[in-house]
């Protein structure tokens, strides 16, 4: 292992490393897969053609990077995590932090077991799958794929949540309790909720605006060719 800063730099080739401490970590390669195992403080991975993976990380800031390849954050707790591939998927198991966000050009988003007060997901192609998932402001974005979420108990039932996509479906499962403002709507598909609404206004079926409760919460569900089913 190493105790102290590291910067590790590459042109062609991988880079594999493991306990270091920091307090800064930085590892670049130009065309290759980077793999880090059991770093803390403050890191940054960068890679323009290749995978990156990070396997339990401790410290403030997470920032990964791909231009081309896939991306995997398994056990780690931050402040900030922040996650860019161009061309790739995005996994991401057993994370906690105060902030996340995720970004993929192409490609999907999978998500098991996160806690963050703010979650910020985005793909232009692919699907969003994101379960067990606790958080207290939620942005979701599909360009063109479904998009399936569940919320744990432990959520805060004033949930703010804003889920959209152009093209797919939207399967949203709400935290326990759930109390506040529910807007859905979709162009071409249907709506189904399992939750006790109030709508307000004309029944359209392809809009539903109401309320559950009389809570501070937000249910924004969006598609533009699909259908949503809120439970």
């Amino acid at each position: 292992g190493i105790d102290g800063p590291l910067d590790l730099q590459t042109a062609y080739g991988t880079i594999d490393c493991q306990r270091i401490a920091g307090p800064t970590v930085l590892l670049r390669s130009s065309s290759g897969a980077v793999t880090a195992r059991d770093l803390k403080g403050e890191a940054k991975i960068v890679t323009s053609y290749g995978a990156v993976t990070c396997e339990t990380f401790a410290g403030t800031t997470l920032d990964l990077k791909t231009d081309s390849g896939p991306i995997a954050i398994s056990d780690a707790t931050f402040r900030e995590c922040l996650a860019n591939t161009s061309y790739g998927s995005l996994t991401c198991r057993r994370l906690q932090g105060d902030s996340l966000k995720l970004r993929s050009g192409s490609g999907s988003l999978n998500l098991t077991t996160v806690e963050a007060p703010t979650l910020d997901v985005s793909t232009s192609y692919g699907h969003v799958k994101a379960q067990e998932i606790t958080t207290a402001k939620l942005l979701a974005h599909s360009g063109s794929g479904s998009i399936h979420i569940v919320c744990t108990p432990a959520t805060p039932v004033d949930l703010a949540a804003e889920v959209k996509s152009s093209y797919g479906g939207i399967e949203f499962t709400a935290p326990p309790g759930f109390t506040g403002q529910v807007d859905l709507r979709t162009d071409y598909g249907s709506i189904r909720t399992a939750l006790p609404v109030t709508v307000s206004g004309a029944l359209d079926k392809r809009k539903i605006t109401g309320a559950i409760g009389a809570g501070r919460g937000l249910l924004r569900l969006q598609t533009g060719s699909g259908s949503i089913f809120l439970k």
